[in-house]
């Protein structure tokens, strides 16, 4: 898939030059050791998505480079990863002519996962990708939530608890988890599942 993805940059306007640096950075900031989920797996299941359904998108090339950068700064410590990305990600598309005026966009685009509210259709699909692990089968979606627990080890059991408790809680307040019709017929009720789990577990 990564292959994939970078002939798809290719077709959508990256040079083959700032292609290849931009794969190489990508391989190093979503290699970390501290990356147990928002690695290059989630990216790359994220293009796996999507790629099928690029006709739906308004900017395809927005689209992907803002799964890109949507973990482009991680650390579960702050509470500011979104905006940084973003402006990672506008400095990377205005240091190139033909992408230039996509910085806002794109960048709109990193700052709707932060909360998984969309603004348009595009960045609606963009956030189910983002979200699609919690309609996992229940061996892959247990095992993401170890790796979460994983990138959260500085906090305390009880304290870990008590945030996660929160956070299934207020998706599982949602009329819907999903935004788009294509994300919630694969993954709704799964997720709805799967979640309601965890939060019998954590209890």
């Amino acid at each position: 898939m990564l292959l994939k993805f970078q002939q798809k940059l290719l077709e959508l306007g990256l040079s083959p030059e700032v292609l290849e640096k931009l794969i190489q950075n990508t391989c190093r900031v979503y290699g970390s050791t501290s990356r147990h989920y928002h690695n290059l797996i989630h990216i790359t299941s994220m293009f796996e998505m999507l790629i099928p359904i690029e006709v739906k998108f308004k900017n395809p090339l927005a689209v992907y480079l803002a799964v890109i950068f949507h973990d482009w700064i991680y650390d579960s410590t702050k509470s500011d990863n979104e905006e940084k990305s973003a402006e990672m990600a506008a400095k990377f598309v205005k240091a190139l002519p033909n992408l230039a005026s996509l910085d806002v966009e794109i960048s709109q685009l990193v700052m709707c996962t932060k909360n998984h509210e969309p603004t348009h259709s595009d960045s609606a699909f963009l956030i189910d990708a983002d979200l699609a692990i919690l309609g996992a089968p229940v061996a892959d979606y247990l095992k993401y939530s170890k790796q979460i627990r994983l990138e959260y080890a500085w906090v305390s059991e009880n304290e870990y608890r008590e945030g996660r408790k929160k956070v299934i809680t207020k998706f599982l307040q949602r009329t819907s988890l999903f935004h788009t019709g294509h994300f919630k017929e694969l993954f709704e009720e799964q997720a709805r599942f799967n979640l309601q789990a965890e939060l019998k577990e954590l209890h």
